[in-house]
């Protein structure tokens, strides 16, 4: 897989900030792409995970990322209380791929899939997301998941 690389790549300070906003600290995999990179190249890049293949549109940028957190929410408080959730690229259906840190958790559990029409109550179950939302536990692993339709 290609990726679009920055003009400027986010600096550590830049990142520190991100991280004081959301309240948590991103995994080293994701920091360490998220520096460099912004997209894929590939107009078509795609994930199987056990609902079938879903795209990739664009990664959010870092001004973004609180604001998605936030929305992420909205409207279904409760959840909260089940730890937070870092929207982190969505796709063209504008359902969202996201890390899940448990509360009390400084790490991500990993990453997953929340589709944009379904009701929280269809992503949790008990206080962690439904397993068969889970893509990966890490963000090297949902990267080496990614193809694009050339490729498969």
């Amino acid at each position: 897989m290609e990726w679009v690389k920055r003009s400027q790549p986010l600096s550590d300070e830049e990142i520190v900030e991100l991280e004081n906003q959301l309240g948590v600290n991103l995994p080293d995999d994701f920091v360490k792409w998220f520096k460099q990179y912004e997209d894929p190249e590939a107009d078509n890049v795609w994930v199987n995970f056990d609902s079938g293949p879903e795209d990739i549109a664009e990664f959010y940028p870092p001004d973004h990322f609180v604001d998605q957190m936030n929305l992420f929410f909205e409207g279904e408080e409760e959840y909260q209380e089940y730890g937070t959730v870092v929207p982190f690229a969505y796709s063209s259906a504008l359902n969202k791929y996201c890390f899940f840190y448990p509360k009390g958790k400084e790490v991500p559990s990993g990453v997953f899939f929340a589709p944009s029409d379904d009701d929280l109550s269809e992503v949790f179950e008990g206080n962690d997301v439904k397993q068969s939302l889970y893509i990966s536990r890490t963000f090297q692993g949902f990267l080496d998941k990614l193809y694009n339709e050339e490729d498969y």
